[in-house]
């Protein structure tokens, strides 16, 4: 009876400490602090502008199956989505006129389409983090071959 007892309560506490590690890993906003972590800075070399972006190394770290949950910007009126952009809260959209300045924005490249969603419309997906060291744009990020979850 103290032998099922003690296995039943072993079984809950490893449950539990399962339950509080994925809640850890999807953390909704856990990946957006994650992308407010790089930082870009303008500069003139040479008589030309150029951005200059920096990329914590636990940012580089997490680029292999990156999660990130946030609002879908559809870039196209198209009847299926493959290329969109997200934000992670659509009253500071910086393609939307509103907000108080310019945050993270995650270009999502899925892997395969799927029918289209509203503007707006809340989605998790998971994928490779590009890091864009691209001097001549102030995009950062891309998340390629990306799959929505749920």
């Amino acid at each position: 009876m103290l032998k099922s007892k003690l296995k039943t309560l072993t079984l809950i506490l490893t449950l539990g400490t399962a339950t509080s590690v994925a809640a850890e890993l999807f953390d909704t906003d856990a990946a957006w602090n994650l992308l407010n972590t790089a930082t870009v800075s303008e500069r003139l070399k040479d008589g030309r502008w150029e951005a200059v972006k920096r990329f914590p190394d636990p940012l580089r770290d997490a680029a292999d199956g990156f999660v990130v949950e946030g609002f879908v910007i559809p870039i196209l009126p198209e009847p299926e989505l493959s290329t969109f952009m997200m934000v992670q809260d659509p009253n500071n959209c910086p393609f939307c006129g509103t907000g108080s300045g310019y945050a993270p924005v995650l270009e999502v490249m899925l892997s395969h389409a799927i029918p289209s969603v509203p503007e707006f419309s809340r989605m998790r997906v998971t994928g490779e983090l590009e890091l864009i060291d691209d001097p001549d744009t102030y995009q950062m990020f891309r998340l390629v071959s990306a799959r929505p979850l749920d």
